[in-house]
């Protein structure tokens, strides 16, 4: 299989297969590499880029700024005093 790499201005470099996979980065320079099909991405205020399947998943993006994806069915979610989005197993 070949792969692709990218660095981030981070200046961390991400190793992905050539076929079937993308890349998006965030603001804060990081390189975030996942499936062409069946994925999506969301970016956050704080820059991070969250990539998750696009059925069967949601998200939310906490007062800090950063983004948690989670299963649509079978957790829940709060938000700590800090701002950040906590997810748990109901």
């Amino acid at each position: 299989m070949e792969t692709t790499y990218r660095t981030g201005k981070d200046g961390i470099k991400v190793t992905f297969p050539s076929t079937g996979y993308t890349y998006r980065e965030g603001k804060d320079g990081h390189i975030v590499a996942f499936p062409s099909n069946g994925h999506t991405n969301r970016e956050g205020k704080d820059g991070r880029v969250v990539a998750f399947p696009s059925t069967g998943y949601t998200y939310r993006e906490g007062k800090d700024g950063r983004v948690v994806a989670f299963p649509s069915t079978g957790y829940t979610y709060s938000e700590n005093s800090k701002g950040r989005i906590e997810t748990r197993k109901i």
